[in-house]
């Protein structure tokens, strides 16, 4: 006996079909121009409008805590991340308000979070297909303008004489974590799909290509250890135990560079091949010098640090510099107490993350072992300290949204 669909119902389903499709589409548009707004690239910060867009950020910001307020207050991950901005607000009043500099670091990064999270309540493949969309693309344009414009889009001069290119995503330290970023957000992607595609390889290829014209060793560095642990995992089963013996040889591994270059000195036995072959200075581009300095500082104001204001900075008689570490970094701008609520973060990020049963938890880890590795050496756009959890918390969210139909 067969059975017809009435008329009525294929134009009602077909009508609903097409509803889904516009809400998917309008939802990406809106989520793509929102990223524009609050990852702008960093080259946008020389330009006469930048102002312009800090006043989006900023409005985006206070939608997204009107947002927090209606809809997240019992979700304790986005608790994490307001109580560590309140104590950064509280860090900077102490000193002397800088509210400028305060909005500059809060408002994209609590932007950010909030956006991603309410998108993949929305729908949570929808939200890794924008993400990775939109990383990609920027990707891709400054790959482009890279090969275009090898000496950069601006440039600085440094404290040594030589020219500092910024290009379209940042100085030459600050690209690579894009496309790692984008890497990892791919991959996670296609997981989920069940598809093969070769993004995730095309980014590598040209985050290697840009790379090599930038010369940055701890970005190469950091994309060796990201492949090379992607390799080793990708195959395998994920589990807990696994996850936490990688966390702690990274955790080893970095504390044990500190503690060869800071007390024992140890670069100076290979003077000869670093000053000769990598044409750096004995003190790895002053790092050493700079972290001992940071040292000193953070014993001064150990609770609280110096919150968001300029006297966070390093100065080297005229020129200024951040930590070159993002664990020291926080130390100095909300001391003891701020590095604590970031931990927090963390932590609740990967008791979330173990909900994940599927192998894009791997990719997760690797992404977050890289860039702790990356973060020892080098402080990274502020909101990309927000990034990384905040991917690792969204691998473990329930997957029970709809499949995006576009």
């Amino acid at each position: 006996m067969k059975f017809s669909i009435p008329l009525n119902l294929k134009f009602s389903i077909h009508l609903n079909q097409i509803r889904w499709k516009r809400e998917e589409t309008s939802l990406l548009i809106k989520m793509f121009f929102a990223q524009c707004i609050l990852l702008c690239p960093d080259v946008f910060s020389h330009i006469f409008f930048y102002r312009y867009i800090r006043w989006m950020q900023t409005g985006l910001c206070l939608i997204s805590l009107a947002i927090i307020i209606s809809r997240y207050l019992s979700n304790k991950y986005i608790w994490a991340n307001l109580l560590f901005f309140t104590i950064l607000t509280i860090a900077t009043i102490r000193v002397g308000l800088d509210f400028e500099s305060l909005m500059l670091y809060s408002s994209r990064a609590i932007g950010i979070v909030v956006l991603y999270y309410y998108v993949s309540k929305k729908n949570y493949l929808l939200f890794w297909k924008g993400a990775s969309d939109y990383f990609f693309l920027m990707g891709l344009l400054n790959t482009i303008l890279t090969i275009l414009y090898p000496g950069g889009l601006l440039f600085d001069v440094t404290a040594n004489g030589k020219n500092k290119g910024y290009y379209l995503l940042g100085n030459t330290s600050q690209v690579i974590p894009f496309y790692i970023i984008s890497i990892a957000i791919a991959i996670i992607y296609y997981r989920q799909t069940g598809e093969k595609k070769s993004r995730p390889g095309f980014i590598y290829l040209q985050a290697l290509i840009c790379d090599l014209i930038y010369g940055s060793m701890t970005s190469l560095v950091m994309l060796f250890i990201f492949l090379l642990l992607h390799l080793i995992l990708q195959n395998n089963k994920p589990t807990i135990k696994k996850g936490k013996k990688l966390a702690f040889l990274a955790i080893v591994f970095v504390f044990s560079w500190y503690y060869a270059l800071l007390v024992l000195n140890v670069q100076v036995l290979f003077r000869l091949i670093i000053e000769k072959v990598l044409h750096k200075d004995v003190t790895l581009s002053t790092r050493v010098v700079i972290w001992n300095r940071a040292f000193q500082l953070i014993k001064k104001s150990l609770l609280l640090g110096y919150g968001a204001s300029t006297r966070r900075l390093i100065v080297f008689g005229s020129r200024s510099f951040d930590a070159h570490n993002t664990v020291l970094q926080i130390m100095l701008m909300g001391g003891i107490l701020l590095l604590a609520s970031y931990i927090w973060i963390i932590i609740i990020a990967f008791k979330n993350w173990t909900k994940c049963k599927s192998q894009m938890k791997m990719t997760g880890l690797v992404l977050f072992i890289a860039f702790a590795i990356g973060s020892s050496a080098e402080m990274y756009v502020f909101t990309y300290i927000f990034l990384i959890p905040l991917i690792i918390y969204l691998i473990g969210e329930k997957q029970d949204n709809p499949a995006i139909s576009i």
